[in-house]
């Protein structure tokens, strides 16, 4: 085993202190446009929402399905409770004995079309799970997070997927997140043959009021010939928080299925003091 392939088997086993490995994984069904577009669940053919919008401030989120079979209160047949990822503040998160996060949940018991809010306040939520559910052992409706005051779906969970599809990744302060690879693909395609450039985009956080966007890498696919494509950073494309990771993407016809995924870890950030090699 080459050292490169032992450090990632030992990161991946939780044996690398600070170090959290990650696969993020979005889809836009039917949802890509001519103009840009983020990789996300709600990127449909309608178009529902083609942009995904952050907080503008840490925000409690209401939990709602559009299903009343999505309950845990009156236990019913859908999803029961969920759990949400994300992060409460881009100022940096510590857990009750004072440890940095890189990452917050909270679980929440759902209630059909009664929407539940969060106990926490949070700046992104990046990840839903469906963690129980009844005999149908999957969400029944379009589960979303909407946040107070601002009225936005900062997350949504398709029927029946159980989880997000969101290449949208939260890091706050004091923490860096490594790429080591990305995938994006033409889910399907029909007609003539059709094009869509992929964005890596990183939105800095560091003023929550001002943050700058800078593209990082771009690749392209066509539904003819290169419809999968598949790239690998040798020593990692590095994401510093606070930070939002975005792929988005543009196509040459409107309502283009299209996915994107990526591979990385999470590290604590060294001190400016410590030495990491020349």
């Amino acid at each position: 085993m080459s050292i490169l392939n032992e450090a990632r088997y030992q990161i991946g086993r939780g044996l690398v202190r600070h170090a959290y490995p990650n696969t993020k994984f979005g889809r836009a069904p039917n949802g890509v446009q001519t103009t840009i577009t983020d990789i996300w669940d709600r990127a449909n053919a309608t178009p529902t929402q083609q942009v995904w919008v952050a907080p503008t401030a840490p925000r409690i989120h209401a939990l709602v399905s559009t299903s009343t079979a999505d309950n845990g209160v009156t236990p019913s047949t859908g999803a029961r409770t969920v759990r949400i990822y994300g992060v409460t503040s881009w100022t940096g998160m510590v857990d009750s004995k004072g440890q940095p996060l890189h990452e917050d949940y909270e679980d929440v018991t759902l209630n059909g079309q009664t929407p539940v809010n969060t106990t926490k306040s949070w700046v992104i939520i990046h990840r839903i799970r469906v963690s129980t559910a009844g005999t149908g052992g999957i969400n029944a409706g379009t589960l979303t997070a909407t946040a107070a005051t601002d009225g936005t779906v900062t997350a949504t969970v398709q029927p029946a997927n159980g989880s997000t599809q969101m290449a949208i990744f939260g890091v706050p302060d004091g923490w860096q997140h490594y790429i080591y690879r990305i995938r994006t693909a033409i889910s399907r395609s029909s007609g003539s043959a059709q094009t869509v450039n992929f964005d890596m985009w990183d939105y800095d956080y560091a003023d929550p009021n001002l943050p700058v966007a800078n593209i990082r890498d771009d690749l392209a696919n066509q539904s003819t010939g290169t419809s999968y494509a598949n790239h690998e950073y040798e020593f990692g494309l590095r994401f510093t928080g606070p930070c939002i990771i975005r792929i988005r993407a543009t196509a040459s016809v409107n309502d283009t299925d299209a996915a994107a995924s990526w591979d990385g870890v999470t590290f604590k950030q060294l001190a400016a003091t410590t030495w990491q090699g020349e």
